[in-house]
């Protein structure tokens, strides 16, 4: 789960999705599919800044979104 409120193991999930969403854009891309795909991803909660007593972080006022598709036209921040 990505609920961390003790230890956090973040960094390392991250790395597993990471790796995953990579893995799947290439196989995109050999199969020429890569141009029509699009991926959002969202959270319904944020998350503290500042860790709490359990060395995790609890829940907080803004959710994270991103978007990734290879027509999409990145490089912006919205919101």
């Amino acid at each position: 789960s990505y609920d961390m409120h003790g230890e956090d193991t973040l960094s390392e999930m991250f790395q597993e999705v990471n790796t995953s969403l990579g893995n799947f854009k290439d196989e995109m891309i050999r199969q020429n599919l890569w141009e029509s795909v699009v991926i959002i991803m969202g959270s319904d909660f944020g998350r503290t800044i500042t860790p709490n007593s359990h060395g995790g972080t609890d829940h907080a006022w803004g959710g994270n979104y991103f978007m990734i598709g290879g027509s999409l036209k990145g490089g912006k921040i919205l919101g």
